[in-house]
Parts: structure tokens; sequence; C-alpha cells
């Protein structure tokens, strides 16, 4: 039988995960200023978004409950037994 060899690595040596940075390269530095911005702006949007799509709702609740409705249609939905 013949054995089959095994790569060395699984995945090509580009992919692999570099144990320590190049000595040229600095590390990214991450304000915190910056993360509690961006987080503020993150909650503030969807603070927004919320009333937005509560006022939408409402809006559209506000504008069925006025339109009239035929007694047709009242007749119709009590015969349904939806009413």
């Amino acid at each position: 039988m013949t054995e089959r060899t095994q790569p060395a690595a699984l995945y090509a040596p580009s992919f692999m995960p570099a144990d320590d940075a190049a000595p040229d390269q600095q590390e990214a530095d991450v304000s915190i200023l910056g993360v509690l911005l961006l987080s503020l702006f993150s909650v503030g949007l969807a603070v927004v978004g919320m009333v937005m799509l509560g006022l939408m709702v409402m809006g559209l609740w506000w504008l069925v409950s006025h339109i009239p409705v035929p007694a047709f249609v009242w007749r119709v939905l009590t015969h349904l037994g939806i009413i």
C-alpha cells in the first residue's frame, strides 16, 4: 500500500495567523472616544428608527380607522364571523 503524505499546513501560508507582527508595523490605536461616539450614533439611529416606525404604524391606523366602510362590507364581515 502506498502511504499518503499530508501537507505541513492545512492552509496556504498567507492565510496563517502570524505570531509576531513585523517590527516596522505598529498596532492600530483604537480611540475610546471614537468607540463611544460610534455606539452613541448607533443607539441614536435605533431610537430614531423605532420612533419613525411607531409614527408610521399610528398614521396607518389613523388612516384605516377614518376610512368609511360601506354597509355591505360590514354585512359580509358579520356573516363570516370576523366581527
